[in-house]
């Protein structure tokens, strides 16, 4: 029988898997306890981690792993040939950054590495969509987790790298506390499946293929990542009394009936800038990713685009949508 050939493509600066080698230990000790024909790769620059899974899906290995954060694996993705779902290795995480959101999503355990690629080798692929956004009529960049615009965005922009590595989720509280209390809010129209244009005036806008938010908070907490469609989510308005009044809401996750928020559900939108103005600040996948813009943003879907290791298919988030906007 032929082994798997399985690479991991590891980000030095993930929190806690380069120290004492614990990374390399755990890849060393599945790898012979699974037969594996195992390689660890440690990217060297921004981008690396795509260009290691475009090389390995070329050259036909049965499984990537995504070593790191958020971040890392959106690399990966974005990375791979553009190519039916069937034709690529399936996609694995070994969680080592900040917040590590799509791990607490599939079930992924978050602090023991072994334990993560085990439970993953033992799971069967799940189809999942993803995301795609950019400057309208380019290609745009994929996204797996969500993209949001606003005082969020602002905030991911502005987090100190060194802070981030020293004390991890609290940077970007610090950085979000800083930036919330100062942000005027933006105004744009959304236009979802060609429908006629919807004005917003909200201090953030989330759009997202997954649920969980930030670890901790869920707000396009109705989506499905198998539906082939996005949750827009956009808290109206702006300011600490408006926020403040929803913030229950948002914490029991009854928020998306709130005359406060703007829920809609699209295979495709624009979101248009008003006239003379910019849209702020992109946030995709927990990194920043476009700069305000004077155009639109265009959103779409790639239905089943990626079969990820999911140990624990049976979540909501696996399922169709059972909330309607």
């Amino acid at each position: 029988m032929t082994r798997r050939r399985v690479l991991f493509i590891a980000n030095p600066r993930a929190r806690g898997l380069a120290r004492a080698k614990r990374l390399e230990a755990a890849v060393e000790a599945v790898a012979a306890e699974a037969d594996l024909d195992a390689r660890l790769v440690w990217t060297a620059r921004p981008g690396h981690a795509g260009e290691l899974a475009h090389a390995a899906a070329e050259d036909g290995s049965d499984l990537i792993f995504a070593c790191g954060g958020d971040g890392t694996l959106n690399e990966v993705l974005n990375g791979l040939p553009d190519r039916a779902p069937a034709d690529l290795p399936p996609i694995g995480v070994v969680p080592g950054g900040t917040v590590n959101v799509w791990a607490r999503e599939a079930g992924i355990a978050r602090r023991r590495p072994g334990e993560a690629i085990r439970a993953q080798l033992r799971a069967t692929p799940l189809a999942v969509d993803l995301g795609r956004v950019g400057p309208q009529g380019e290609a745009g960049r994929r996204f797996l987790l969500m993209v949001s615009f606003g005082f969020d965005a602002a905030a991911v922009a502005s987090v100190n790298p060194g802070l981030k590595r020293r004390v991890g989720p609290l940077a970007y509280m610090w950085a979000g506390l800083r930036t919330f209390w100062r942000y005027p809010g933006f105004d744009a129209d959304l236009v979802l499946d060609g429908a006629t244009p919807e004005r917003v005036h909200t201090s953030m806008l989330v759009v997202g293929n997954t649920r969980n938010y930030g670890g901790s908070g869920a707000v396009t907490v109705a989506a499905s990542a198998i539906d082939g469609q996005l949750d827009y989510v956009g808290l109206l308005g702006h300011g600490f009394w408006t926020t403040a009044r929803l913030a229950p809401q948002l914490l029991l996750r009854r928020h998306l009936g709130s005359r406060q928020v703007i829920f809609r559900r699209a295979g495709h939108g624009l979101i248009v800038p008003r006239e003379g103005g910019l849209l702020p600040h992109l946030q995709l996948d927990g990194e920043i990713g476009l700069p305000p813009s004077p155009g639109p943003i265009e959103l779409s879907v790639e239905p089943s685009a990626v079969r990820m290791l999911v140990p624990k298919p049976d979540q909501g988030l696996f399922r169709p949508p059972s909330v309607a906007p």
